[in-house]
């Protein structure tokens, strides 16, 4: 446990006066807060594996105060929330675990007390038949009126092989580069009671790696006169690019949804050209992908 600046004894400070009594004055003493941080131990799931750091914030000082803290996670897109439930603020570089800064949850301190709050992380990888270990996470609190006045702690951090076991562990590897494969099929847009035309698009991603991203996101060209109305299940879209619904993916895991296009009641019947759907990962920045060239499928539209 690391603590901040020490408690300062209060001085009493005796004044000499002619012919009277000294005053004691005591001096207010200096606010301190420390932190403590127990293991991290990840357990294996369906999905990847997840695990929480207990911490401990203790407060001396003479009013109430707010409490901030910085968190470098142990491994990049490890970190999922806090609970209680705080804002948070990131810092993603374009190599490494991200820097997250959050105020301490409960809001302010009391003179004297001992905070507890829990610090979720899940790592979206396929998990192994042995044990892991990835680096230590890191906290540091600061005390929010007084600047200066910090303390910092770290976390040993173990993945709990499929069979129960944290003896022995190996190092966990993360990918750096998504490894992104898309295919779409054809699709009829049949007119609607309206006159217009709608059609669905099928489209399936698989995402092979466990590199790690925030989303990943949809490009989608379409012939002249189609229009994208969204996806299925519905999902943020601009004009051309849509995120791809169900969040972040699992190493290994496969999702597919429809694309929603439609064209104006007087668009002729027939072949209607070709559109093509790209999917990127989103980091910092999009991430580099192992092999670009199955990250776009074609797929031919007909008015019909």
């Amino acid at each position: 446990m690391n603590v901040g600046r020490g408690l300062v004894t209060a001085a009493i400070v005796v004044a000499a006066t002619v012919g009277g009594a000294g005053i004691a004055q005591a001096a207010a003493a200096e606010p301190t807060i420390s932190v403590t941080a127990g293991r991290l131990v990840l357990e294996p799931g369906a999905r990847g594996y997840q695990g929480s750091l207990p911490v401990v914030v203790t407060y001396q000082g003479d009013q109430p105060d707010y409490a901030n803290f910085t968190l470098v996670e142990p491994v990049p897109g490890a970190f999922t929330g806090l609970r209680p439930s705080e804002a948070c603020t990131f810092n993603t570089p374009e190599e490494g675990p991200r820097e997250i800064g959050c105020g301490v949850p409960g809001g302010d301190l009391r003179p004297g007390e001992r905070r507890r709050f829990v610090i979720d992380f899940q790592v979206l990888t396929t998990p192994r038949d042995y044990a892991m270990s990835a680096p230590a996470s890191s906290i540091e609190v600061a005390l929010g009126s007084t600047p200066g006045v910090t303390a910092g702690a770290t976390s040993a951090t173990l993945f709990r092989s499929t069979s129960g076991s944290v003896r022995n562990p190996q190092p966990y590897v993360q990918d750096t580069k998504s490894d992104i494969t898309v295919t779409a099929q054809d699709a009829t847009l049949v007119r609607q009671g309206d006159g217009s035309y709608a059609g669905r698009v099928p489209v399936t991603v698989r995402y092979a790696g466990d590199a790690p991203h925030y989303e990943l996101f949809a490009d989608i060209a379409l012939p002249e006169g189609v229009e994208l109305q969204g996806l299925d299940p519905e999902e943020v879209c601009g004009i051309t690019w849509c995120s791809v619904p169900g969040g972040r993916f699992m190493a290994g895991e496969t999702r597919t949804f429809h694309v929603l296009v439609s064209a104006p009641a007087t668009t002729p019947t027939g072949a209607a050209g070709s559109g093509a759907i790209t999917i990127t990962s989103n980091w910092s920045g999009n991430v580099e992908d192992v092999d670009p060239s199955d990250n776009t499928a074609p797929f031919a539209l007909t008015i019909g």
